[in-house]
């Protein structure tokens, strides 16, 4: 298993570093063509940045794994936004080309430079508006019916965080924040369904203090996602038990006769099914299901499941992602999808992995009020 995992993590950054070395060429051959760079110093400093960045991102990415201090966390963010700004500048090349185009064909006459300076700057716009789209964090309140719902826990209020992904980018004054907006909402219940850390490792140890500083009397409740699988989890496991954070390991708690079914994220390679966890849930009495993934959902609505939670999507995060996202995960890519007495809710996510961007989504922390149907 060891070696499959290391030969196509090989094979994806290898396709990854030609796609972005490829991508990275074609682009400075179009800005040198575009803005007549043959003779000029802009050429070279143009080469020189698009030589680095070009591998920045995965040799950051490989770099952070082995060393976490002001430099490496530096290049890894400086990398993360390029590859963000990179995708916009792409896109807006091949808008202005087409714009270009057009304007010949109408017989329009046009600096190609001055299309593409025009375009290029909606790019760079559109990247700051994602970068400040990023941290636009936001409480999303809804309200859920369950039926056979306790007096204990009708009418409390449940926060769900997801994808916080700490790591190089989102530190521990961002997970500082997130935790101060979630205890601002009085919390009877906190369920943090996965991706909690990006992978990439570092310094964890402020989570402690920040967590335990959550007043949540029914619980918090905590279960893995796909990116702790890519990380030692032992390391931060042993952070996570000095909290007061119940980890949910395939495992199902009985609160106040209310079910939390914790389902862990599937090792490498593994089906990411629900049957055998949700089979051992007891239909007579209300369940909540942590599930990462939004997937295999049909299975939990016929063992009878009265909500589920769930995240891993970002809600596509970057544009033009989110229409893919939602090809892939249907209805069930964001929001709430309430079906008869079943309710599946899929956050859009905390924090961000890849570049620090979203656009035409937002960040949210999500305030649910349960009532009994």
């Amino acid at each position: 298993m060891k070696t499959r995992i290391i030969l196509y993590a090989s094979i994806f950054v290898l396709l990854t570093l030609i796609l972005l070395i490829g991508g990275h060429f074609i682009l400075y051959v179009f800005f040198v063509n575009t803005y007549n760079l043959y003779h000029s110093l802009l050429r070279v400093v143009l080469a020189i940045v698009f030589g680095i960045f070009s591998v920045g991102y995965i040799l950051a990415s490989i770099i952070a794994r082995w060393s976490d201090n002001l430099i490496t966390r530096t290049f890894y963010v400086a990398s993360a936004v390029w590859l963000g700004l990179i995708w916009y500048v792409a896109i807006s090349a091949a808008l202005s080309l087409i714009c270009f185009a057009l304007f010949n064909f109408f017989g329009v006459a046009v600096s190609q430079s001055l299309v593409e300076t025009f375009f290029l700057s909606c790019a760079i716009g559109y990247t700051v508006y994602g970068l400040w789209g990023a941290y636009a964090l936001r409480v999303k309140k809804i309200n859920i019916q369950i039926q056979n719902l306790p007096d204990a826990w009708n009418g409390k209020s449940v926060i769900q965080i997801s994808d916080v992904h700490l790591g190089h980018v989102h530190g521990d004054r961002f997970f500082s924040t997130v935790i101060s907006l979630v205890t601002q909402q009085s919390p009877d219940a906190v369920f943090i369904t996965g991706d909690l850390f990006d992978g990439m490792g570092g310094d964890f140890r402020y989570i402690v203090k920040d967590i335990n500083r959550i007043k949540a009397p029914l619980g918090v409740f905590y279960i893995k996602g796909n990116h702790e699988t890519y990380m030692d989890f032992s390391v931060v496991e042993s952070l996570i038990q000095k909290t007061k954070i119940l980890f949910l390991h395939d495992d199902i708690r009985v609160v106040q006769g209310m079910q939390i079914v914790g389902a862990d994220y599937p090792k490498f390679g593994a089906k990411r099914e629900l049957k055998y966890l949700v089979s051992r849930v007891d239909p007579t009495l209300p369940s909540i299901l942590l599930w990462h993934e939004p997937v295999d959902i049909e299975t939990a609505k016929q063992a009878g499941i009265s909500l589920v939670l769930s995240g891993h999507t970002h809600r596509g995060q970057m544009f033009p992602f989110e229409s893919i996202a939602r090809w892939v995960y249907k209805r069930y890519v964001y929001g709430l999808v309430v079906d008869g007495f079943f309710n599946h809710y899929t956050s859009s996510g905390v924090g961000t992995w890849g570049p620090p961007i979203r656009t035409g989504n937002r960040p949210e922390i999500v305030h649910i009020t349960l009532h009994a149907a």
